[in-house]
């Protein structure tokens, strides 16, 4: 600043002028990294693919699980925060970094969420992110790294347990007998966590037809071919008030098990077009949400969705 004051050559405090401005620069040069430094930081801090987003470094950390922005500049500062082996500084907060590096705080890599994760829903549990109440809720289901970067797809009913990802419609009007079952039928469900809002969109819209596939054990015996015509038909029911049509395919019947497939997952859907056709549940177990099964997955237990059904998300991303 001093420097671009309009000083005459012949003026007493001409040489002064310069001689300050000679140290401020040499000063502001001896603390700050080297251009070939800085250059190197720049291009290996933010190298990634092109379909990767840059985000800030303190915006990245905070969602990780690491507290405010505020203290994660304090982390940054201290230098406890590195990547590819960089330890960064003062000014690094506001770098942008590829959003799916993983850097190393106080010695702990903060590897990034997966897209999808699997968790097997006990009975009792409410499918909200924390609850006035104090009732069991998922706001501690998730690793704490995962916690701001994912939420459920879909809810569950607290009386339904275990692989699901139904639309939160609005309650929709049962007929009486579907009513009548709904404290008494058992429901196994896993519940699916995505990081990523235009995938679960995508999962969760009938435009996209994601395939439901349920086992399910229900009243009466059933008729295997007056069953599956009645489901290939299309099944009337009540939504919002008005008589929607409901098309599902039967998979297989045996006694009082049914194996059924649906391509949407409206508020409790299966029970309900199931006991408009004479065969109220008594109890519901999701089997598939598109090419992600339930698998051996034990009750209360949280895992990132691999192979196929990681293909399989992709895939509906993309598309």
């Amino acid at each position: 600043r001093t420097a671009c004051r309009p000083v005459a050559p012949g003026h007493l405090c001409y040489s002064h002028t310069l001689q300050n401005a000679f140290v401020s620069v040499q000063q502001r040069r001896r603390f700050r990294p080297s251009a070939a430094v800085r250059q190197l930081r720049t291009i290996s801090l933010c190298m990634g693919s092109a379909d990767v987003p840059l985000v800030r470094l303190d915006k990245l950390l905070a969602d990780r699980g690491l507290g405010s922005r505020k203290d994660v500049d304090k982390l940054i500062r201290n230098g406890l925060v590195e990547i590819d082996g960089i330890i960064l500084g003062k000014a690094d907060g506001k770098r942008k970094v590829p959003w799916d590096c993983a850097p190393t705080v106080s010695g702990q890599v903060l590897a990034p969420p997966p897209l999808l994760a699997a968790y097997h829903k006990p009975v009792g549990v409410h499918s909200t992110i924390g609850d006035s109440r104090g009732r069991p809720s998922l706001i501690h289901v998730l690793p704490e790294l995962w916690r701001k970067q994912m939420h459920p797809v879909g809810r569950l009913d607290a009386d339904t347990s275990g692989l699901v990802c139904e639309t939160c419609a609005c309650v929709a009007s049962m007929p009486l007998d579907s009513r009548s079952v709904r404290s008494a039928c058992a429901v196994t469900w896993q519940l699916l966590f995505s990081r990523d809002g235009i995938l679960t969109h995508r999962m969760l819209h009938p435009k996209y037809e994601v395939e439901r596939e349920y086992e399910a054990t229900v009243k009466n015996t059933v008729d295997a071919h007056a069953l599956g015509e009645k489901l290939s038909s299309g099944v009337a029911t009540i939504e919002d008030g008005e008589t929607y049509i409901v098309f599902g395919k039967l998979l297989h019947a045996e006694g009082n098990t049914v194996r059924l497939q649906v391509a949407e997952g409206k508020y409790r859907m299966v029970r309900r077009i199931l006991a408009n056709c004479g065969h109220p549940v008594l109890t519901l177990h999701r089997l598939r949400y598109g090419s992600v099964w339930l698998g051996d997955l034990e009750e209360g237990e949280v895992v990132p969705i691999e192979g196929p059904g990681l293909d399989w998300a992709k895939s509906l991303l993309a598309s």
